[in-house]
C-alpha cells in the first residue's frame, strides 16, 4: 500500500516550542485588548441610552441626586401617560411629520436630482469650479449662515413660519 506523504529519512520537522509560545501568546494579549477595548466602547455607547430610559421612569428629586441613582425605585410609569396627556403630542408629531419631514425629503430630492444631473450630465464652463464652491458651502457649519439666513427671512418676512425650517434645507443641506 502507498501513503500520500512521503518522508524523506534523516529529515524530521519540530516546531520550536518557544515560537508557538510567543505567538499564541500574542494572540491571546492582543484578543484580551481588542475585547476590553469593544466592551468598554460598548458600555459608552449603551450607557446614555440606558441613562435615558430610567430617567423617563424617575421623578424629579431621583433624577438629580447626587450620587445618581441608576435604577429608579420606584419606577413612575404615569411620567409617559403625562408626557402624551399634559402637551399636545399628536400635534407636535403632526408638525414634524407632514409640515417638515415629508416636505423636505420630496424637496430635497426634487432639487438635489436636478443639481446633480446638470453636473454630471450637462457640460457648460465653469462646471468643475461651481461644483467645488457647492461642495464647500454645504460643509459650512450651520453656525457661519445661521445670522444672515436669520436677517434673509425677516426680510422675507418668514419669521413665526415653517418656511425657514423647509426652504434651506432643500438646498444643499449637509446633513440631509
Amino acid at each position: 500500500m502507498t501513503s500520500a506523504s512521503q518522508t524523506v529519512p534523516g529529515t524530521t520537522q519540530v516546531q520550536q516550542p518557544s515560537k508557538v509560545r510567543s505567538q499564541s501568546f500574542g494572540n491571546t494579549v492582543a484578543k484580551f485588548a481588542t475585547y476590553t477595548l469593544l466592551i468598554v466602547l460598548s458600555i459608552t455607547w449603551i450607557f446614555p441610552l440606558y441613562w435615558m430610559a430610567t430617567s423617563a421612569l424617575k421623578d424629579d428629586p431621583q433624577i438629580y441626586t447626587v450620587p445618581p441613582v441608576l435604577i429608579p425605585n420606584p419606577a413612575f410609569w404615569n411620567n409617559f401617560y403625562d408626557a402624551w396627556n399634559r402637551f399636545d403630542f399628536n400635534q407636535a408629531a403632526f408638525n414634524s411629520v407632514f409640515l417638515y419631514s415629508v416636505p423636505v425629503t420630496i424637496l430635497t430630492l426634487i432639487s438635489s436630482l436636478i443639481v446633480a444631473y446638470g453636473f454630471a450630465k450637462i457640460p457648460f464652463r465653469g462646471r468643475e469650479p461651481l461644483f467645488w464652491i457647492c461642495i464647500a458651502t454645504m460643509m459650512l457649519p450651520w453656525q457661519v449662515t445661521m445670522v444672515p439666513l436669520f436677517i434673509i427671512f425677516k426680510n422675507l418676512g418668514w419669521i413665526n413660519t415653517y418656511w425657514p425650517f423647509v426652504v434651506p434645507s432643500m438646498f444643499g443641506n449637509a446633513y440631509f
